[in-house]
Order: structure tokens, then C-alpha cells, then sequence
């Protein structure tokens, strides 16, 4: 993750982050969740501290998910109301609750699945997916 890291921060906006890369070890992708006490100081589009993390790991050999997995995070930390309920929710069964049955938008409600990098000049993005 921190080789990943130092080729450019994974830091998506609205205080979120997705850390991302792939293993040689690992035999199918694995997903983590982490909410910060206060928010980090991390290097994002919009220059805000990150307190959400969702890091997602993925088999080095087969990495078939990996760009499906940043998109739908992406567009989970995308939701205002999915990031209010993630850091307000009380323990961890709340937050595996949230996540387990969020439904991502489908592809024809209008969401684009490209990352406009107009998204990352500080204009109003609640509408946009995040940039990559």
C-alpha cells in the first residue's frame, strides 16, 4: 500500500481515501473498512482530511475485480448520506450493515462510471463521481 501510495495518493475527497493495490500472495480480494478517530491529513483532490478508509487488496495473478471494486467504493463514498451514516454509526455490525446493503447506482439513473477530472478543482461534485 505504500508503494502504491508514493505514485499518488489514493485520497478520493470528502474525507474519504481508497487505498488500493494488489498481492502476490493473496488468493482473493479483501476488503477493509476504517473509520479514524479525527480526521488525517492526506493528500485529496479536495484538500480535506480523510477520516473513511476502504483499503482493497486483490490477488496480484487475477486482478479481474480490482477496478469494479474502486468504482462501486467510489461511488459508496460518493453518497452523502452513506458517508454521514458511516461515521456516526455506533460500532462495527452497524457499519458492516450500511455497506452490506448499500446499492450502488445503476448505469442507467444516469451516474457515469468515468472519473471527470472536473471533480478535482473544487467545484460542487456531490453529483460527479469522485476522481480517481
Amino acid at each position: 500500500l505504500m508503494a502504491r501510495e508514493r505514485l499518488g495518493s489514493t485520497g478520493v475527497g470528502f474525507g474519504c481515501a481508497i487505498p488500493h493495490g494488489r498481492v502476490a500472495e493473496l488468493a482473493a480480494p479483501a476488503v477493509v473498512f476504517v473509520r479514524s478517530k479525527a480526521p488525517l491529513p492526506y493528500d485529496a483532490p479536495d484538500g480535506l482530511p480523510v477520516q473513511l478508509f476502504m483499503t482493497i487488496l486483490v490477488p496480484e495473478e487475477h486482478p479481474e475485480n480490482h477496478l469494479a471494486l474502486l468504482r462501486e467504493t467510489a461511488l459508496l463514498f460518493q453518497n452523502e448520506s452513506m458517508r454521514s451514516a458511516l461515521l456516526s454509526a455506533p460500532d462495527e455490525a452497524a457499519v458492516c450493515t450500511l455497506i452490506a446493503n448499500w446499492i450502488p447506482p445503476s448505469d442507467d439513473d444516469g451516474t457515469s462510471s468515468e472519473f471527470p477530472e472536473d471533480s478535482r478543482n473544487g467545484d460542487d461534485a456531490s453529483d460527479k463521481p469522485l476522481a480517481s
